[in-house]
């Protein structure tokens, strides 16, 4: 009778073990199933150029040196748009340094006459105005030499000069050839700087010493937010850099400041774009 229940017993146990072998053995089967399901990848989407349906190219009321351009496109809302002459673009967004793009189907932005080359001696050029969908590069590269084989299709645009504008590039081209000094070059290019300026800032100065435009902003602006003082700096900035290569400078330096001194964004050596200095 002992003998019948010491086995019974053990039977038991053996059963018991062969379970939990089971068990932890189904679990180790699952984990290393679960490792190997496929797992999602995220896809490239394909850049995408429209074209654009120009319906008026005319001198910008505010940057008397830019052509303002209106249109219309099929490209989705927030395409980027594109003004291609020799691989570089010259798009800009009205008063702001950044991509311009599209907007409920329609187009509204400028071009930056101090980023367009090639002018012949009647001044007129051509370009190829597009707007593009997933093109994730920074407005700040500016080549856009890529986008080359993408938009064989897209007809070209002629880009021709209106007095105002040749007056002004025959002026930027005179300092540039007699001034025989960095000092006085630069002088001139803050001249002009100050001379686009629309009450964004009471003051700009350039230091070729340092390649730096000092901009000086109104007492105010300290009690502003970041989100409040951007479309000032995005006007700054596009303002500093447009006209670089007029007056034979570049990588310039970008300092915004109050009227006490106290410095509230600035670019660098690496990064052309402002930002906020906390």
């Amino acid at each position: 009778m002992k003998k019948g229940i010491i086995l019974g017993i053990v039977s038991l146990l053996l059963l018991s073990g062969c379970g939990k072998v089971n068990t932890s053995a189904s679990k180790e089967a699952a984990k290393h199933s679960h490792d190997l399901e496929p797992t999602s990848v995220s896809k490239k989407k394909d850049i995408t150029v429209y074209p654009i349906d120009i319906t008026s190219i005319s001198t910008d009321k505010n940057m008397s040196d830019d052509w303002n351009v209106k249109g219309t496109t099929k490209a989705p809302d927030g395409s980027k748009i594109i003004v291609m002459t020799d691989g570089f673009n010259s798009s800009e967004a009205k008063n702001s340094v950044k991509w311009p793009s599209v907007k409920n189907g329609k187009v509204d932005f400028d071009i930056s006459l101090g980023l367009v080359t090639g002018f012949n001696d009647d001044g007129e050029n051509s370009a190829k105005i597009f707007a593009v969908q997933n093109y994730n590069h920074k407005y700040s590269d500016g080549n856009v030499s890529g986008l080359k084989n993408k938009t064989k299709s897209i007809k070209s645009t002629k880009l021709a000069l209106d007095q105002t504008q040749k007056d002004s590039m025959s002026s930027a081209n005179s300092v540039a050839s007699s001034s025989s000094s960095s000092t006085d070059q630069g002088q001139a290019y803050a001249d002009k700087l100050a001379s686009v300026d629309k009450g964004t800032a009471t003051d700009v100065t350039y230091d070729a010493s340092t390649n730096t435009v000092t901009w000086t902003g109104y007492d105010d602006w300290a009690n502003w937010s970041d989100g409040e003082l951007q479309k000032s700096m995005n006007i700054l900035q596009t303002r500093s850099l447009k006209y670089e290569a007029k007056y034979g400078i570049q990588n310039v330096k970008i300092v915004v400041q109050l009227p006490d001194g106290t410095v509230i964004a600035k670019n660098s050596d690496s990064d052309s774009e402002l930002h906020f200095v906390n």
